[in-house]
Formats: C-alpha cells, structure tokens, sequence
C-alpha cells in the first residue's frame, strides 16, 4: 500500500502559496499526499485538482478561541478514519492541534515547520509565556522540527530538539531563481502606469498593510529623503488594517511621491521595476519576498530582525537598519538612490546570495528529512 502523508495548516492557502512543489514531488514518487486545513479562498479546489486529497478542518488563528474544539472534533473523527506513515504541521495554533491529536490517536511521524517562532527577541512577556509553553509542551508530540532562520535556530534548542536528530535548519520554502521572472518581457513597466519620468528612482515595500509590517517607519522618513532626493517614488503594494491610517498619514503630511497600490497579481513585475526593495517588519521567519526581490538582483533595505538578517547581509547586499530608527532608514535609502554602482553591486550579491534557496536545494533539504522519518 502506499503510505500516506498529510499536510496540516490553519488555511489551503498557506499551501498553495507555499508548498505544492514538495507536494507534486511526493505524489510524484508514489506517496499518498492529503491536506487539512480551512478553506478561506478556493485554494482547496487548487489543490485537489493536482491531486491532493483535502478535509476542511475551520481552525482559529487565535489559541484561546473556542472554535477549535470544532477542529478537535473533525480531526478526531479523520484520524479515527486514517493512519498517515507521516504528518507535515505548519502553522502555530492547527500544528499544536494537530500534533496533540496525532500522537493520542497513534498516527506516524510528526514534522513541524516553524515559519517563525511567536517568541522571539523584543517579542513581548506574554508571548514567551504563552507560546514558549506551548512549544515546550509539544516537543513531547513531535519528532522533528524545521525552523527558517538562525535565532529560531537557537530557541528550538532551547526547547529540547537535537541538531541533525531532531533539529534541522532549511533554506525556507524556497524560490525558484532562475525562473521566478520569466514571462515579464510584455509587461507594462511601472513607471509608465503611474506616469513617471523615464529617471524616477523607485522605492517598495511589498507587505500587509499592519503594525507588524511597519510601514509608517518609511512615511515618517519620507520628507526628509524626499528633500535629499526629490525624483524618488515610495511604492506601497498590499491591503490590510492600517491601509486608512497609512493614507491618512499621507494627507495630513503631505507627503509627495507616494503611490499605495493595494493588492497585485503582478508583484514581479513591480520587484523588477523598482530600484530599492525595503521591509521594515518587528517580526519576520523567513520573508519570501525579500527572496523574490533577491531573485532579481535588487540592493536591500530591512529592520536589524530575525529572519530580514538572515537574508541581508549588511553593507554587502543591503542595509540593515534598526526598527524606527528614522536617521539609518533615510540615511540608508539616500545612500542607495544617490550610487546607481553600490545598487548595482549590492544586487549582484543578492542573486549570488539566493541561490542558496533555490526551490531545488530546498526539494532536496527536505528530501532527505523525509526520508529521515519515513524509514
């Protein structure tokens, strides 16, 4: 018989995001592969369309929300149904789930990717109280962990895991570098849909529109690079809570040259377009689209966190820079702008850089994790 493997998270849409390569790959050498998880957009019609066998379970992001004993139930009576030889969790709240219910119910090996541990240094008390523990107490449940990034590293130690046993640190879900613009040749440049001159230099910050990803650090920085140089543009691509605080902002301060775009199918097209990419978050695991932004050899600015430095290495492929530090962020931005041969050369970093997460290195990390818990 064909073993079976499930993958677990709080949407279909984190998978189809970011998992159906490994997916195809296991169908691909003869696994059986399901997904549980809630279905919030029509990703789930996605994946069983490639063949993945899907059960909607409605988790709640939040762990305190009672809602999740609807979860509880409906896993309980999947895995009264199912042995899986290996079950795949993501996500905080449905992995803790999950991996209790699994080892209860006698199912297989358990694998956990962290995508970004809520604790985390600056992260506040409760945090480290509540999702420490939680993670403390599941390591019981599970018999790997991935983790993203160097800190995450570390406190998974901190939590028990052995490195190379139990404990294995990837390049992320990976990118596909060489082809991640392929098919853009036709596509209209950015500057000639928001009618800007042939010489504008671009800055963007693809991100949810919240507190976490920090947009207002650059629109509190924005007058006074704009006073240094004026032909700059601040590309804001995304939806999210702050979205009427953020244009608010905009207006009361009048801030010129500053385009908020909302939510694109195109965010390659406006990567290759722009001349610096920034993210300026509190809290990151592994940010895809600063990998995205690498792919196309672009020059970096991001926060001094987890995860960001990971990817930026300082004053070789960007500048890092200390969250809601205004005097580094325009400092860094004004240096940039102002040295077409610095973006350059930090942009060839980058690519050198990402090949390390290329989806193929990835496929071939996980493989062998796989392989690991599987025989």
């Amino acid at each position: 018989m064909k073993k079976k493997i499930l993958y677990a998270a709080s949407v279909f849409l984190h998978f189809r995001a970011f998992h159906k390569p490994f997916m195809k790959d296991l169908m691909e050498k003869g696994y059986e592969v399901y997904a549980v998880a809630n279905d919030t957009d029509g990703s789930k019609k996605e994946l069983e369309e490639m063949g993945v066998k899907c059960f909607s379970v409605f988790f709640e992001r939040s762990p305190l929300n009672r809602s999740n004993l609807k979860a509880i139930s409906s896993l309980k009576r999947i895995f009264k149904n199912n042995y899986f030889d290996l079950i795949h969790v993501h996500t905080p709240v449905a992995a803790f789930i999950v991996r209790y219910l699994a080892y209860f119910n006698k199912q297989g090996r358990v694998l956990y990717t962290a995508h970004g541990f809520h604790f985390y240094k600056g992260a506040p008390k409760r945090n480290w109280i509540l999702y420490f523990g939680a993670e403390k107490l599941a390591k019981r449940w599970t018999d790997s962990i991935i983790v993203m990034n160097t800190e995450d590293f570390f406190n998974a130690k901190k939590l028990g895991y052995k490195e190379g046993v139990s404990l294995f640190l990837t390049h992320g879900v990976g990118i596909d570098v060489e082809n991640f613009y392929a098919g853009l040749n036709n596509k209209r440049s950015l500057k000639e849909e928001l009618n800007l001159n042939s010489d504008s230099l671009i800055v963007t910050i693809v991100a949810e529109l919240n507190h976490n990803k920090n947009q207002m650090f650059m629109l509190k920085s924005w007058k006074r690079i704009l006073e240094r140089q004026p032909g700059a543009h601040l590309i804001i691509v995304g939806e999210g809570s702050n979205e009427n605080e953020l244009k608010k902002f905009v207006k009361d301060e009048s801030l010129s040259n500053t385009h908020f775009l909302g939510y694109r199918k195109d965010v390659s097209n406006i990567l290759i377009n722009s001349d610096v990419v920034c993210l300026l978050s509190y809290r990151e695991g592994l940010p895809r689209i600063l990998m995205e932004a690498m792919a196309g050899s672009k020059p970096l600015i991001g926060t001094n966190i987890r995860g960001i430095n990971d990817l930026i290495k300082n004053n070789i492929n960007g500048f890092l820079v200390t969250p809601n530090n205004n005097v580094e962020l325009v400092k860094s931005v004004v240096t940039l702008l102002g040295n077409e041969q610095l973006r350059r050369e930090f942009g060839n970093q980058s690519k050198s850089i990402i090949q390390d997460y290329d989806i193929s290195v990835v496929k071939k990390e996980l493989g062998a994790i796989y392989n690991k818990l599987l025989n």
